[in-house]
C-alpha cells in the first residue's frame, strides 16, 4: 500500500504512514510522542523496585491483567496484519516490559520471603541461646568455674573490679552490635 503523491517520503519509508499536511504532521508527532512517553512510563517503577528490592506495592492481579491486555493487543496486531509497524513494535515492547515487571515481582517477592525466614530463624536462635544461657547460669555446672579453679590453686576467688568492668563493657558492646545489625536489617526490609 503506497501513499498518494505529495506524502512525506521519510515518514512513508520508515513508518509506513501517509502524512500530507500540517494536520497530518501534528497527528503523527502526537502519536510518536505518546509512544515515547509510554516507552519510558515503566522505567521509574523498575528503578524503584530495584532500589528497594521489593515490588510489594504492585498487585499481582494488576500485573496479570496488564500482561493479558498487552498480549491480546499484540496478537490482534499480528493477526490483523494491516497495522502500522510502530503499532506492532510498540505492542511487542509492552509485552516484554510486562514480563520484566512480572519477573521483578516474582523475584523480589521470593527474595523478601527468604529474608523474612532468615530473620525469623535468627530471632529463634537468639531466643534459644538466651533460654539456654539463663538455664545454665541458674544451675551448677559439674565442671569447676575459673574462679573455683583459681581458688583451688590458691589464687583470688573473685575477679578484680577492673576485670568485671572490662567484661561488662564487652557484653554491652556485643549487645549494641547485635542490636545495630537487627535495626539495619529491619530498615532494609521495611523499605517499600
Amino acid at each position: 500500500m503506497g501513499c498518494e503523491p505529495g506524502a512525506n517520503a521519510f515518514i512513508e519509508k520508515y513508518f509506513a504512514d501517509c502524512v500530507y499536511n500540517l494536520r497530518d504532521y501534528i497527528g503523527f508527532c502526537l502519536g510518536i510522542s505518546a509512544i515515547l512517553f509510554w516507552l519510558v512510563a515503566q522505567i521509574p517503577q523498575y528503578v524503584r523496585n530495584y532500589k528497594t528490592k521489593s515490588a510489594e506495592a504492585l498487585s499481582p492481579w494488576f500485573l496479570a491483567s496488564w500482561l493479558l491486555g498487552d498480549t491480546t493487543n499484540l496478537l490482534g496486531c499480528l493477526l490483523q496484519g494491516q497495522q502500522l509497524p510502530t503499532t506492532t513494535y510498540t505492542a511487542m515492547y509492552f509485552v516484554m516490559a510486562d514480563v520484566f515487571m512480572m519477573m521483578q515481582y516474582i523475584y523480589y517477592g521470593a527474595l523478601n520471603r527468604r529474608s523474612e525466614k532468615l530473620l525469623q530463624l535468627h530471632v529463634h536462635r537468639r531466643q534459644n541461646q538466651r533460654r539456654h544461657h539463663h538455664r545454665s547460669s541458674g544451675t551448677r555446672s559439674q565442671t569447676p568455674s575459673r574462679s573455683q579453679q583459681r581458688q583451688a590453686a590458691g589464687g583470688s576467688s573473685s575477679p578484680s573490679r577492673r576485670q568485671q568492668q572490662h567484661a561488662e563493657q564487652q557484653h554491652e558492646h556485643q549487645q549494641q552490635q547485635q542490636g545495630q545489625r537487627h535495626v539495619t536489617y529491619n530498615a532494609d526490609c521495611d523499605m517499600v
